[in-house]
């Protein structure tokens, strides 16, 4: 055959390779992508309300004034028992990178989680996250292993946030916050109307 001829058959078997393991990947993808769809949807959840002292605290609470008419959106919604909340384990924490839009307007970073409930049990979609200024550590590969794309996680091996669950006007609001800006959502305010309202369905995940 000859060196030249080795060299040509070498090139192709790894070039076959290569579309081999594409293949692979998308059909994995593909397959990740149908289970997840087939997992509970954060819209069919109950969420606990928050209740008459939350809306006090947020109602007397100093924000300035381009802030005041969410403040008193929100604060009403909340008297009304439409603010929801649910508590969640964080699988993964994913951020996508901002920068110059095609329109020249710059886009900011964005976080997500991707929730399972307490219980473990893994959720479809995944969840804007409200402010970026909380960042988990990595989780240690030897604790928390790969279990694969699982439909059920230890549920004592992550992070725990919350999912505000909320309307504005019309529009429906789903954002996650960390346990500690729960406890006092203030320094919020001025951001609950700056929510992807998109629930996207990730897929891929390994955890």
């Amino acid at each position: 055959m000859g060196l030249f001829g080795s060299m040509i058959n070498k090139a192709k078997e790894q070039y076959q390779a290569q579309v081999a393991q594409m293949e692979a990947n998308a059909e994995r993808e593909r397959m990740d992508d149908e289970k997840n769809m087939s997992r509970p949807s954060i819209r069919d959840l109950a969420f606990d309300t928050l209740g008459p002292a939350v809306a006090e605290q947020l109602e007397n609470a100093k924000v300035g004034l381009l802030d005041k008419g969410l403040q008193s959106k929100f604060v009403e919604q909340i008297k009304a028992a439409n603010v929801g909340y649910k508590e969640v384990l964080v699988l993964d924490y994913t951020i996508a990178l901002g920068g110059d839009g095609v329109d020249g307007e710059f886009v900011q970073d964005k976080a997500y989680i991707k929730p399972a409930l307490l219980d473990g049990t893994v959720l479809k979609e995944d969840v804007f996250v409200l402010r970026r200024d909380y960042k988990f550590d990595d989780y240690d590969e030897d604790v928390v292993g790969d279990t694969g794309n699982a439909d059920v996680v230890s549920s004592n091996l992550y992070h725990h946030m919350y999912i505000l669950h909320y309307f504005l006007g019309k529009k429906e609001y789903y954002a996650a916050v960390h346990p500690d800006e729960f406890k006092d959502l203030t320094p919020l305010i001025g951001e609950l109307n700056f929510v992807e309202d998109d629930l996207g369905a990730g897929t891929g995940y390994q955890w």
